[in-house]
Parts: structure tokens; C-alpha cells; sequence
């Protein structure tokens, strides 16, 4: 669920890379907040109270361009549950191409405005729908900056399958602990994630990726609640 809504190395992305045979491969972003038994829901919501700091952050860096291409627009994509979580009056988010992944909405769901959504049926058919974007053709269709994938779990389960998947961004709740009924389904501390080539980064390495959009300090504290600002990146 959306941190702004809800609460909810060095800087090498541009936001393509290319591959081998020469097509453009997307780099993609996970970004995700959650506990230290990796919960990130319950009951369809999240189990921490609205933190406003973190959900200013995730709204920073999901809209931020890059400096070498500031003229995109980056894209956030989400299952159906993670965009029905979202209250009417926020939804799309703003600034941002909003892209749902989904069987039960419609084609017809599509917006045409500037901020979506783009309604597709699989992460593949999401990133050949960014792909597709050029140059900008028209006032309601921009090309396409960096891409963060916001959940849900499945969603981010998809993306993990997926050689674009390059980094993620974690807001790791420290405390108090809380009861969750949906995972993040990676543990990147774990055995796995290392055998995948999954490392964490530094503090210096985050505040870089993000322009330091992080603020000051990697442990931030709100109300009972405190966290901190990860990154992870995959060799």
C-alpha cells in the first residue's frame, strides 16, 4: 500500500539498461515498507499507524526525476488491492504514471489523463506499456522516467522473477512489533537473497540514489514507532 497515502553504490540507474541483443531492458525499483518478520499488511491496510514522514518520503522519491532526464514522469505499479487501498480522492497519485495490474478491471478502467491509470493484465504487459512510450506525443502522454513497483506481495514476488529488478528500497519497522497478515516474500538479510546476489547498501549509496530525500539520519522515530531506511541492490 502507498506509504503517502496509507501512513503507507552509487547512483548508476538511469532508468534503462540495455541488454545484450541490444533492446531496452527497464530497471525497476521495489519500494516497501515492513516489519522485521517482513509484514507489510493486514486486513487489507497496514498495520502501523498513518507516519508522516515516511509517507512524505515515499512520495519524494517515487516523483523525483532523475537529473539527467528531468523532463519524465517516473511510473508507480500496483496490484488491484494495493489501488483499491488507496481512498478515491487520492487515487491515481499524483505526479506519477499510475500502471494496475489486473483481470477483473477492464481496458475500459484506462484513464487518459497524465497520472492514469494504465489498467494491464501482467508486470510484462506493464513494462511493455512503458516501453512503448517515446517522446512525448501529446499533453496527456509523457515518456517514462524510473519505475518503482509498490505492492502488492504478489506484485513484488512477480518482479523479483524479473532480471530488471535491480533495487529495493526498504523502510524497515523496528518498533513496536505488529501482527501482519501478508509477507514480503524475500527476506533480503536472509540466505537466499544473498545466493540471488542481493546486498545491502550503504547509507552514503541510499542518500545518493534518492538525493537525499531520506532527510539527515537512517533511523527516524514517530510517534512509538521506529524504522529505518534501506537499500538493497542486485549484482
Amino acid at each position: 500500500m502507498p506509504a503517502e497515502v496509507s501512513h503507507t553504490g552509487t547512483h548508476s540507474s538511469s532508468h534503462t539498461s540495455t541488454s545484450m541483443n541490444g533492446s531496452t531492458k527497464r530497471t525497476l525499483t521495489l519500494i516497501v515498507a515492513a516489519t522485521k518478520d517482513l509484514g507489510i499488511g493486514r486486513d487489507a491496510g497496514l498495520p502501523w499507524p498513518q507516519l508522516k514522514k515516511e509517507m512524505a518520503y515515499f512520495a519524494r522519491v517515487t516523483k523525483r526525476p532523475s537529473p539527467e532526464t528531468p523532463n519524465l514522469v517516473n511510473a508507480v505499479v500496483m496490484g488491484r488491492k494495493t489501488w483499491d487501498s488507496i481512498p478515491p480522492k487520492f487515487r491515481p497519485l499524483k505526479g506519477r504514471l499510475n500502471v494496475v495490474i489486473s483481470r477483473s478491471m477492464g481496458k475500459e478502467d484506462s484513464a487518459t489523463g497524465p497520472d492514469g491509470p494504465l489498467v494491464v493484465s501482467g508486470i510484462e504487459e506493464a513494462l511493455e506499456a512503458l516501453d512503448k512510450r517515446g517522446e512525448k506525443t501529446s499533453d496527456n502522454e509523457q515518456s517514462i522516467g524510473d519505475v518503482f513497483i509498490i505492492g502488492g506481495s504478489s506484485v513484488y514476488d512477480s518482479a523479483f522473477s524479473l532480471p530488471q529488478t535491480k533495487r529495493v528500497l526498504l523502510t524497515k519497522i523496528k518498533k513496536p512489533d505488529y501482527k501482519c497478515d501478508t509477507f514480503f516474500p524475500l527476506d533480503l538479510d536472509g540466505e537466499q537473497a544473498k545466493e540471488d546476489g542481493w546486498q545491502r547498501k550503504t547509507w552514503e549509496d541510499l542518500s545518493r540514489f534518492v538525493r537525499d530525500e531520506a532527510g539527515n539520519d537512517e533511523h527516524v522515530k514517530e510517534g512509538e514507532v521506529e524504522w529505518e531506511y534501506c537499500m538493497y541492490e542486485r549484482r
